[in-house]
């Protein structure tokens, strides 16, 4: 993959996908679904004019959601938010640039009584040349990669919402190289490219 500032990265499939979670389930699973979507550009752009020279960009929540996908990420989907990751990197190979966009959802495992954070990430192409967005992107919900649920430490099991306006206040806003990206964030961004590759007739 080649970040934004020019640095090449290696083009990979997804690593396995396997879930975090462990253990006997009480409750349905919802199944992995993808939608595609044709309102992205103008939140394409505007993320792609924040990015500047860096290849990440993390929002508190607020400012994400000013000017964000309304099919995608509805205020019923933001509320349960903390904070959202928005990557950029390019694939040579494919000469197209993949824009991920990551909320921060928190949610409950019931099972092991703990407070989670997941992903439902959205995957953008732009040209490498022009970095014009391709006219459909896509959103994967409920996937199952790797880090695409991840603990949340040191926050006891309670409603969403009370640990959604504690953790707000710990949200560092800024703008990063590639190289910091999460994990969660590369592996989601990783899933989706592939998924958009296979689907969408990028060889």
């Amino acid at each position: 993959m080649v970040a934004s500032n020019g640095s090449y990265r290696v083009c990979r499939v997804s690593d396995a996908s396997r879930s975090l979670s462990s253990g006997p389930k009480c409750f349905p699973i919802p199944m992995a679904t993808y939608k595609p979507i044709t309102d992205h550009e103008k939140a394409a752009l505007r993320f792609l004019n924040d990015l500047g020279n860096n290849g990440i960009i993390t929002y508190n929540i607020t400012d994400f959601a000013a000017d964000i996908v309304p099919s995608v990420y509805p205020a019923s989907y933001l509320s349960k938010c903390t904070h959202a990751t928005v990557a950029l990197s390019g694939c040579a190979p494919d000469q197209h640039d993949y824009m991920v966009i990551c909320p921060y959802r928190v949610d409950r495992n019931r099972s092991e009584q703990t407070m989670v954070y997941d992903l439902d990430p959205t995957i953008i192409t732009l040209d490498s040349i022009s970095l014009e967005p391709s006219p459909v992107a896509v959103i994967g919900y409920h996937q199952n990669f790797l880090g695409r649920t991840s603990p949340i430490s040191g926050f006891a099991y309670t409603d969403i919402y009370t640990t959604v306006g504690k953790l707000k206040d710990f949200i560092l806003t800024t703008g990063q190289p590639l190289s910091s990206i999460p994990s969660p964030v590369e592996r989601g961004l990783h899933h989706m490219a592939d998924y958009f590759r296979q689907n969408y007739g990028i060889a």
